[in-house]
């Protein structure tokens, strides 16, 4: 039987798993952010009437807080992604986090093919002293204008929490941003306990298949638009805490280009 300590305090590492921080006591910005990335596969072809050939983006981050020091609480994230991509997600299905929440994260309350990708995480709960391991996987959202991200952990107790993320197509060195603003009803679940993000490592690799003139074309949810003179595609994070204090963290994919 889970006790209702235990089945309080998994949500809080959930909810510190998605928010890509920690929820505890305001304190020092961590000691180490970092974010990066990988593209398979690696070589950027040219386009085919207008579309690519399909990429598997793979986002991996570390979050570790200052030895003695308590995590601070994050109330923002700005996740800035590569340029030289386009992401698809208006030729797949959707699902929102409301249908998923209200199914507690069945996979089939969504539309098959909404699932855009997925992968490990790692969060550290305080209270019980014990890292525990879940995934996070991420569905299309409406109209491919945000992703819906869930976390799934089975211990302490049986837990899948969902929000949705709006993905914002931008100019100039970034291609888009994703906004995860958190509600403070989620920050401020368990304020007695604290739990932190250790590891996600997530990879975005969808298809489908659509009709362009008149013939059947694999898609990929994320496909390349033109290889980068440098061959470098930046990746950029932003966090804010709720003391005031922020934080941020740089990184760059090297790929290569096919003729």
């Amino acid at each position: 039987m889970k006790t209702p300590r235990a089945a309080r305090i998994l949500p809080a590492a959930a909810v510190a798993l998605l928010l890509l921080a920690a929820t505890a006591p305001a304190a020092d910005a961590p000691s180490a952010i970092s974010i990066s990335g990988a593209v398979t596969p690696n070589a950027f072809g040219k386009l085919r009437n207008g579309v690519g050939h399909s990429l598997a983006l793979n986002l991996r981050g570390r979050v570790v807080a200052t030895p003695g020091q308590s995590s601070p609480i994050l109330t923002n994230m700005v996740l800035s992604l590569p340029t030289n991509a386009v992401a698809n997600g208006r030729l797949f299905p959707s699902c929102s986090a409301a249908t998923l929440n209200r199914a507690h994260g069945r996979p089939s309350a969504c539309p098959k093919g909404s699932l855009i990708g997925g992968g490990p995480a790692v969060a550290y709960v305080h209270g019980l002293e014990q890292s525990f391991s879940g995934r996070l996987n991420v569905w299309n959202g409406a109209g491919g204008k945000s992703v819906v991200m869930q976390a799934v952990f089975t211990l302490p107790a049986d837990i899948n929490v969902s929000f949705d993320a709006p993905l914002i197509k931008t100019s100039g060195r970034y291609g888009y941003r994703t906004l995860i603003n958190i509600p403070a009803t989620l920050r401020d679940i368990l304020p007695d306990d604290q739990a932190a993000l250790t590891t996600f490592d997530v990879t975005l690799k969808a298809t489908t298949t659509t009709t362009v003139k008149g013939k059947k074309v694999k898609r990929g949810y994320i496909e390349p638009t033109r290889c980068p003179k440098n061959r470098n595609l930046p990746l950029h994070a932003d966090y804010r805490y709720l003391d005031g204090t922020s934080a941020s963290a740089d990184s760059t994919i090297h790929v290569s280009c096919s003729t």
